[in-house]
């Protein structure tokens, strides 16, 4: 019990980080075409795509994508081969453990149930 609590808070922590990356991914396509219409139509097909599994872990994976290029662009800034590849490889693997810990969150939340979870927990009750 204490290790879901705690797990549960990791998650929550990690998901305030899943959904502004959301949220400035909608902004950016919504600045660059001009329209708060794209905005809007982004930033809720992104929300709405938190419901399939699938989707949402490709939609983690580019995030954490957008985290290794991060961290190449700082090796690159230090001129070092070495550098760059690591902190590519270090940003990706922590942006995706970050992305996927909130999308748990957030599907803990709508009251999703994992695939490998299914038929337990939010499936007893309705039994």
């Amino acid at each position: 019990m204490r290790r879901d609590f705690t797990q549960a808070t990791f998650n929550e922590k990690n998901s305030n980080l899943f959904f502004m990356q959301i949220l400035v991914v909608a902004v950016v396509i919504g600045f660059i075409a001009e329209s708060w219409l794209i905005f809007g139509a982004v930033l809720i097909g992104l929300i709405w795509s938190l419901q399939f599994r699938e989707v949402a872990q490709i939609v983690c994976v580019v995030f954490a994508l957008a985290w290794g290029g991060v961290g190449f662009a700082i090796g690159k800034a230090n001129e070092s081969k070495e550098a760059t590849i690591v902190l590519a490889i270090i940003g990706f693997l922590i942006g995706l453990g970050v992305n996927l810990s909130g999308l748990q969150w957030a599907r803990d939340v709508a009251g999703i149930p994992d695939e490998e979870n299914e038929g337990q927990g939010y499936d007893d009750e309705k039994n």
